[in-house]
């Protein structure tokens, strides 16, 4: 193959090999005395001629080098293209080349076509940003591309054509330079599977197993982002605390299985009555939290008014067939009185405790103006606390409690001769 580019490229060597010899031919003739040829007078433009020519000769020289190591840089570039489609080809992994500039996919192998659900021959048809489901996360890639020009193990969640189902998978992309032009190289790993596990035991971790909700520690992390939220925007919030009333009893007369289809029933109509930015949490047992997101206490009491409503209308049955009906009580605490999460938390609570009182199934708010109330029985509850409360049953204080403490080693000393002489006398 250099052979043949050197021969393509030769006209140069030819023409100045011809200058040359037609140059020593001339110096001969004027060598032997051969002047019939040219007049000596009219032969003055001869060496600017030949050297014209020899300077045309190794000009032309240089421009069939260049053409001859541009022509061989170029069979190289097609025998490197060409060993490229051999490895994407046969590569296990789902490869795509496509264009930088306009991402039109240049080549795929089989494992991506099948990966993608296209079509060989309408491979040249997509874009490899028409199977990216999220824009955002096909913009992350692209500014770290221009940052680092090479990119591993990228999650990206893709779609076929058909607009099957989402799935993930893990990417590794660099930019090449393929057929005389820039293009990423993309090569891709379904890790569906491993995402779907880890999504299992993320929910594992913040839900109520029984009822799918937002478990305690979910609620209250959460409730705090939002907060902090809300303090910049000067928006308004409220928490409601729900009981089933007389639950023991239901468990007691139906079994605990009544009891779970009572709490899953209660689950349900809360999350279909609320908004999807408000947040829906098992507290423990039969108690629920809610959050209400941009609800001040009026607007909050109405909804928890609605809710009560629905939540008395639920019918479950027992495994023996008998409708087993409820009522809930409700307490709501909201911005006006703190923006704390525990205290709102707590004056929730209290105003719960004050609707079962009250006679059940009703809904009581919590005010600011019961702020000092509550406050004063918080304190007088930390003092009795504070005053009954042994260290020995104090977690953080667990030293050992000595019968001797108190004494000293001359007391011990001499108790322990006393108790001798008086044994010694006994035994006489």
């Amino acid at each position: 193959m250099g052979a043949q580019v050197g021969r393509k490229y030769a006209s140069g060597s030819i023409f100045a090999a011809l200058v040359s010899a037609g140059a020593a031919v001339f110096l001969l003739f004027r060598l032997w005395g051969v002047n019939w040829v040219i007049e000596d007078t009219n032969i003055w433009f001869v060496p600017a001629l030949v050297n014209a020519l020899f300077a045309l000769s190794v000009l032309l020289v240089r421009i069939n080098v260049l053409h001859s190591k541009l022509a061989e840089a170029a069979i190289e570039i097609e025998k490197n293209n060409h060993r490229l489609q051999e490895i994407v080809k046969s590569s296990p992994f789902p490869i795509i080349i496509s264009r930088l500039s306009d991402d039109k996919i240049i080549l795929a192998n089989n494992n991506a076509i099948k990966l993608f659900g296209i079509l060989p021959q309408e491979v040249e048809r997509y874009r490899l940003r028409d199977f990216f489901v999220d824009a955002d996360n096909r913009r992350l890639l692209s500014e770290r591309l221009e940052r680092e020009r090479e990119v591993q193990d990228f999650d990206v969640l893709v779609k076929t054509p058909t607009g099957d189902s989402p799935f993930w998978l893990l990417a590794s992309a660099n930019i090449i330079d393929y057929n005389n032009d820039i293009a990423l190289y993309s090569a891709f790993q379904d890790i569906t599977g491993r995402k779907n596990r880890e999504m299992l035991l993320k929910n594992q971790a913040i839900r109520d197993p029984l009822t799918s909700l937002y478990n305690r520690r979910y609620f209250e992390e959460e409730v705090f982002n939002r907060i902090l939220v809300a303090k910049t925007t000067k928006e308004s919030y409220s928490v409601l605390m729900i009981d089933a009333d007389h639950f023991k009893r239901v468990n007691d007369t139906y079994g605990h299985k009544t009891g779970d289809k009572v709490l899953i029933e209660l689950a349900a109509t809360a999350e279909k009555a609320l908004r999807d930015n408000d947040i829906v949490a098992r507290y423990g047992g039969e108690e629920f939290v809610i959050f209400l997101d941009k609800a001040n206490a009026e607007k909050a009491a109405v909804v928890a008014e609605r809710l009560r409503q629905s939540m008395s209308s639920i019918v479950v049955y027992s495994d023996e067939g008998e409708e087993v009906r409820f009522t809930v009580s409700i307490g709501v605490s909201s911005s006006d009185v703190s923006d704390n999460v525990d205290t709102l938390i707590k004056t929730a609570d209290e105003a719960l405790y004050r609707a079962n009182q009250t006679g059940r199934n009703r809904v009581e708010v919590f005010h600011r103006s019961d702020l000092q109330m509550f406050n004063h029985h918080e304190n007088m509850e930390r003092k009795d606390f504070a005053q009954n409360h042994h260290p020995v049953f104090d977690g953080e204080d667990n030293r050992e409690i000595s019968l001797l403490d108190g004494i000293s080693s001359n007391q011990i000393h001499d108790n322990n001769v006393e108790i001798e002489d008086k044994n010694n006398t006994s035994e006489v």
